[in-house]
């Protein structure tokens, strides 16, 4: 006796790879922007009262921060993710000490890790001063987060020198500590447009394994234009300065790999033109300033709260001093982001929204 077949239940379509993008990045978007906004309330409305051991508040002043002292410096307020921590290295040329030091003031955070960098059209005793004047700021000295490059590089702008000075200064950083998260390269005419409470407390809820590099192996006419061309770079192997040579040869392109090129999607750098629209742009970071530009005075004033010659005051600053509040200090996970934090959420928001930003980042595997 034939048994009837039992009916089958259709297998609905499975989504096509846009439409699989489109929902993957409508949900990460979704929840980015809704754990954003819930811990946003937490953070910055955090108090002094916070359970940590302060670095350097005196004995006497502890119990008016804290309501438990004897508890560990590195634990944060509740249901606040770990901030993450990064690597800076700030590079400058002669007579940018000044420009150096105001940068490092800007973007300082006792999380962070800094290494500067003065490279070698610097004269050595401008590499001491700056070595100096880090000594002399109480809270570098204490948290031992902040170093100077003893000997310097050379860095052509257009050549591999560049490459591999900032390829050095991210082994020099990763020797001085290894538990950093991010890395930002930075010049003497970048100035931030976030306060670092800002910038760390948006990557905090981002993976840690995240990048802002795009790839592509698309290199279209820079096959021929660049990539061809011998170009002999003395910033390599010379001890004194000098151009950059273009043979008039040219190679074949190497079989053994395949050549990409990259861009940076994340917004770290907007070239200064109008300086509302660079700060309401999301930015983290301004380019190209020139030294002691009047812009600077007033990002240090309207966005940063930074006084001149100062640090830039976050959650992890406890002085009673409106001039320079950051002259004692707590728990260093503690962050107060401000508005800085949600037009930068904006950016991240509208880049994570592009279905086409995952297939064309640089993923490590």
């Amino acid at each position: 006796m034939l048994s009837s077949p039992s009916p089958v239940t259709p297998t609905p379509p499975s989504p096509t790879t846009k439409e699989s993008r489109n929902l993957y990045c409508l949900v990460f978007t979704s929840l980015f922007s809704l754990i954003f906004i819930l811990s946003f309330t937490s953070s910055s409305f955090s108090t002094h009262n916070s359970s940590s051991t302060p670095y350097t508040i005196p004995k006497h002043r502890q119990k008016l921060f804290f309501n438990n002292p004897s508890q560990s410096s590195t634990q944060t307020q509740p249901h606040s993710p770990i901030p993450p921590s990064i690597a800076y290295f700030i590079s400058g040329s002669n007579n940018d000490t000044h420009r150096i030091l105001r940068l490092l003031y800007s973007i300082y955070h006792p999380r962070n890790v800094y290494l500067l960098h003065l490279e070698l059209t610097a004269p050595q005793s401008q590499r001491e001063d700056l070595a100096l004047a880090i000594q002399s700021v109480p809270v570098f000295q204490t948290m031992k987060n902040v170093q100077v490059i003893g000997k310097a590089d050379f860095a052509y702008h257009n050549g591999p020198s560049s490459v591999s000075s900032t390829l050095h200064g991210a082994s020099i950083l990763l020797l001085v500590s290894s538990s950093w998260d991010w890395f930002i390269n930075l010049s003497a005419s970048d100035y931030p447009l976030v306060t670092q409470d800002d910038l760390l407390h948006i990557l905090s809820y981002l993976p840690k394994e995240f990048n802002f590099m795009n790839h592509s192996s698309d290199i279209g006419l820079r096959e021929y234009r660049r990539m061809k061309y011998i170009t002999v770079d003395p910033g390599l192997y010379l001890s004194t300065k000098s151009e950059i040579y273009y043979a008039t040869q040219k190679r074949e392109l190497p079989d053994a790999y395949k050549l990409f090129t990259d861009t940076a999607v994340f917004p770290v750098m907007i070239p200064f033109k109008l300086v509302c629209s660079m700060i309401q742009s999301g930015a983290a970071f301004g380019s190209k300033f020139l030294p002691d530009d009047p812009v600077l005075d007033h990002i240090d004033q309207k966005v940063l709260n930074r006084k001149q010659g100062k640090i830039v005051p976050g959650g992890w600053c406890l002085g009673e001093s409106d001039e320079d509040p950051c002259t004692e200090w707590g728990d260093r996970d503690i962050l107060r982001p401000g508005p800085g934090a949600r037009r930068l959420e904006r950016r991240l928001v509208e880049l994570l929204s592009n279905d086409t930003f995952r297939s064309q980042q640089c993923i490590y595997q």
